[in-house]
């Protein structure tokens, strides 16, 4: 909720309103992963050490069910943004639907991330879990002290994006 903070302290209370509104319809969406990853992942464990290509198989299934899940969710949600939020909310959050158009994909690194820390916690690489989890929060730091001021809200719509990506993929490649 840094983005939040950071955006009462350099905008002002109303934007947050705004971003909030757009950013807890997008956030009611995450809990799909966790539930899709948790019912999936004894299956995953139970199949790792018997059978190491199985093992994989279902791993990639597993991520490829996910992204392909937010693509899924992400689409009709961008296309739909104005009317979803004009329905729920009103015209005075009008601001809202450019920050659910591009918060909505954050999602995508959401349900990535869900299946890379099941991966982790697998394979006993739990310390990268924090690791990318505080590559992710700094860079997101990072970038809302540039794109707020400049974009508003929707600056750190972009941010979070971004530091979602970041954290959850991006990162990945400097841990052999």
């Amino acid at each position: 909720k840094i983005d939040q903070v950071m955006l009462k302290e350099l905008i002002g209370a109303q934007s947050v309103g705004i971003y909030a509104a757009a950013v807890k319809l997008c956030e009611a969406l995450y809990p799909l992963s966790v539930l899709v990853a948790g019912s999936l992942y004894p299956a995953i464990l139970g199949i790792k050490d018997t059978n190491p290509t199985v093992y994989n198989s279902r791993l990639q299934k597993l991520y490829t069910l996910l992204v392909w899940g937010a693509f899924t969710l992400a689409i009709p949600i961008t296309i739909l943004a104005d009317w979803i939020i004009f329905n729920l909310y009103g015209n005075d959050f009008s601001d809202s639907v450019i920050i659910l158009r591009i918060y909505v994909w954050a999602g995508i690194f959401v349900f990535l991330s869900v299946v890379n820390n099941k991966w982790m916690v697998i394979e006993n690489f739990q310390k990268y879990i924090l690791l990318t989890s505080l590559m992710g929060m700094s860079f997101n730091i990072f970038l809302n002290v540039i794109l707020i001021p400049r974009y508003g809200a929707s600056g750190a719509a972009f941010a979070t994006l971004i530091s979602y990506g970041v954290g959850s993929y991006l990162c990945l490649f400097f841990f052999s």
